[in-house]
């Protein structure tokens, strides 16, 4: 079996943007159809009805419990539709990059599609967050009880339990990313078979899992040097808008004491222009992350790229 090609498996994500610029425009269209416009009309909902718990407070009213039942129920209503959304759109979007990795030829409608591979695709994710929970709780079950130890035997004392929670905490990381790495290769497989490959994957990451780590590592590398050139274009705009006398908590007041419609659609345009960007950093990040395990997927099992 071929090996893994840890600088080209980490940046096949950016490879696959380079080459399919706007099937990355498309993938950044689904998610905002399907994962960030249900969460902002559910949001809206809810801050719909925190505004108004604000303004009655501003004016001397209590709010009742009634008032207080349109707030919950967003609140409540939020979850299951945004976990539906959510696992949709991370079915179809890791599916179409797949697709791009390892069937590039077969790029119409933007390599999107919706059928028996994203539904298997779909069940991988559930079960991976299963897995991973069922994973957390006998260590969570470990490291609790002794950090309570520890802290009992320190008095108290938080700065002397620091060193043990951050080292088990690393271990607990390290571990969780080690059967992460052990089983990447089940949603590319389960893709490219159609059908549910899950222990699979151990057998074929045998002999490679320190190459896998060590795409794991480069990807974490990537991520965080979006992330911080990402933070550093916003640190520079709001020095910009301090600089320029902005952020007025007087005016900001009244702003917000207004009815809750009207700094809403005031606010809108500003809404929407996040949501683009929110969508289009999701897809580019998508991308980056899912591309790697197709390609490794490809040349540990031989696959042809058109195949």
């Amino acid at each position: 079996m071929a090996g893994v090609d840890v600088a080209r498996t980490a940046m096949a994500g950016i490879g696959v943007i380079g080459r399919r610029p706007v099937a990355v425009l498309a993938w950044a269209g689904v998610l905002l159809l399907l994962g960030v416009l249900p969460a902002a009309g559910l949001m809206s909902a809810l801050l719909g009805g925190l505004a108004e718990l604000v303004r009655m407070d501003a004016s001397g009213v209590e709010p009742s419990p009634e008032a207080l039942v349109p707030v919950i129920w967003a609140a409540f209503a939020m979850q299951p539709v945004l976990l539906l959304t959510s696992l949709a759109v991370r079915a179809i979007l890791t599916a179409a990059v797949f697709r791009a990795v390892l069937e590039p030829g077969d790029s119409r409608w933007f390599y999107l599609r919706l059928g028996a591979r994203e539904l298997w695709l779909a069940l991988m994710i559930v079960v991976f967050g299963v897995l991973s929970f069922v994973v957390m709780i006998p260590m969570s079950a470990v490291l609790v009880p002794l950090l309570m130890i520890l802290s009992i035997g320190t008095d108290g004392n938080l700065l002397a339990v620091v060193p043990v929670m951050l080292a088990a905490v690393l271990i607990a990381l390290a571990m969780l990313g080690w059967l992460f790495v052990r089983f990447s290769m089940a949603l590319p497989m389960t893709f490219a078979e159609q059908r549910f490959r899950l222990f699979e994957s151990w057998a074929m990451t045998q002999g490679q899992t320190w190459r896998l780590i060590g795409v794991g590592l480069m990807l974490i590398g990537i991520v965080l040097a979006l992330e911080l050139g990402l933070l550093a274009l916003l640190v520079a705009a709001s020095l910009a808008f301090l600089g320029q006398g902005g952020l007025d908590e007087a005016a900001a007041s009244a702003f917000f004491a207004q009815d809750a419609s009207i700094w809403m659609a005031e606010l809108a345009p500003w809404a929407v222009g996040m949501a683009l960007v929110g969508a289009l950093l999701g897809a580019v990040v998508t991308t980056i992350l899912a591309a790697p395990w197709a390609e490794a997927y490809r040349q540990l099992s031989g696959l042809r790229p058109d195949a």
